[in-house]
């Protein structure tokens, strides 16, 4: 599973320096993508024109849509900025705020890059609507809860497996800020408070993420050992 999600981090920070650095003469790959969905807006709605074929135009307006959508989370992410106190103090990038390890980088990657995770998970659906595909969009809005529940046990793991096999943090000091989290949340489940029961079940799917963690930890405990294990093999 490790490698899984060595893999995924892999594609990211792929993709970033993709969109970042330049590919083609001076244009970043955000330019580049930009610029080739002008091109295929234009050409399409020129043959549109040409041949009166109304359709062409619905290509290049789902590709623009969907790209707006699936960059706002990225943008989000490199260039929004918080105060170091949230009312005051100097502004950190959330790209930075995310690399900290401690309480503060945690709760503020997984609420707001879940919430802006929400553009394309909702904007892309809505865009089939050109071609009359409703069932994406209606799953959607019928499981709108549930997905939200999802963003927030999944956000919640890639913080931590981030931590834990980019960043290199130590384990038993993620093992201490997990089993913390854990007695917090277990707490509040079983003050069962009805007021809040929204805020409940959320943070009972936190919990489940926290023993998701708690299996990638021993899984990298196990790599650690084979690793530590093969150097000693070796040197005998």
């Amino acid at each position: 599973m490790l490698n899984i999600i060595r893999a995924i981090f892999n594609l990211l920070s792929k993709s970033d320096r993709f969109l970042r650095e330049n590919q083609l003469w001076n244009f970043n790959g955000f330019t580049i993508i930009f610029v080739g969905i002008l091109i295929v807006g234009v050409v399409t709605s020129k043959i549109a024109e040409l041949f009166n074929w109304a359709f062409m135009n619905e290509p290049f307006v789902f590709l623009y849509g969907s790209f707006i959508y699936s960059i706002i989370p990225y943008l989000f992410f490199k260039s929004v900025k918080l105060k170091k106190y949230l009312l005051f103090g100097e502004e950190i990038p959330i790209e930075e705020l995310a690399k900290q390890f401690n309480t503060r980088a945690y709760f503020v990657f997984v609420v707001f890059f879940s919430y802006f995770l929400f553009f394309p998970l909702i904007g892309i659906p809505l865009m089939f609507n050109i071609f009359d595909i409703s069932i994406l969009k209606d799953f959607v809005w019928n499981n709108m809860g549930i997905i939200v529940l999802v963003l927030l046990t999944v956000t919640s793991i890639l913080w931590f497996a981030y931590h834990l096999i980019a960043m290199n943090v130590r384990l038993q000091t993620i093992k201490t800020r997990v089993a913390l989290y854990i007695a917090i949340g277990t707490t509040i489940t079983l003050l069962n408070l009805k007021t809040f029961e929204n805020f409940t079940t959320a943070v009972s799917c936190l919990l489940v993420s926290y023993f998701w963690i708690q299996y990638l930890i021993e899984i990298r405990t196990e790599e650690i050992e084979e690793r530590n294990n093969s150097i000693v093999t070796q040197e005998e």
